[in-house]
C-alpha cells in the first residue's frame, strides 16, 4: 500500500474511533426497565448488589459532551443492574472527573455507584 494512502486511511480511522468516543455507552435491551433514585429501595426490595457504571477517560473525556458521559455512566449502571437480577437501584453517589494534564481543564468522565435491588413491580411502580 502507498505511503499516502495508508496515511489516509489512519486519518479515517482515528476520526471514525474519536466520534465513536464520544458518544454515550448503549443501553443493553430490557435494562430500561431498571429505575435509577436518590430514594431508598422500598422495603419488600432484595438486595443484589453494589453496582457501578462510567464513562470517560483521560483520552476520550474531552472530546465527550457532560450529557454524554452523564447518559453513558447510567446506561452502564443500569446494564450493571440487570446483569444481576436487579430493576431498581439507588444511588449512592456521583463522581465527576476533570483533568488539567492535558489542557482541557474540563470534565472527563463521570461515575456512578448504587445498591442494585430486586423489586416486585407494584413496589416500584407506585
Amino acid at each position: 500500500m502507498k505511503p499516502l494512502k495508508l496515511m489516509r486511511m489512519s486519518a479515517v480511522m482515528g476520526a471514525v474511533a474519536l466520534l465513536a468516543a464520544c458518544s454515550a455507552a448503549s443501553l443493553n435491551s430490557g435494562a430500561q426497565q431498571v429505575m435509577v433514585s436518590k430514594s431508598p429501595a422500598p422495603k419488600s426490595c432484595k438486595f443484589k448488589g453494589m453496582v457501578t457504571g462510567a464513562q470517560g477517560n483521560f483520552f476520550t473525556g474531552p472530546w465527550t459532551s457532560n450529557k454524554r458521559l452523564t447518559e453513558g455512566s447510567t446506561n452502564r449502571l443500569r446494564n450493571e443492574a440487570q446483569k444481576i437480577g436487579a430493576n431498581y437501584v439507588a444511588l449512592l453517589g456521583s463522581h465527576a472527573s476533570s483533568s488539567y494534564a492535558n489542557g482541557s481543564g474540563g470534565q472527563v468522565g463521570v461515575q456512578l455507584q448504587g445498591n442494585a435491588y430486586a423489586c416486585p413491580p407494584s413496589a416500584i411502580n407506585e
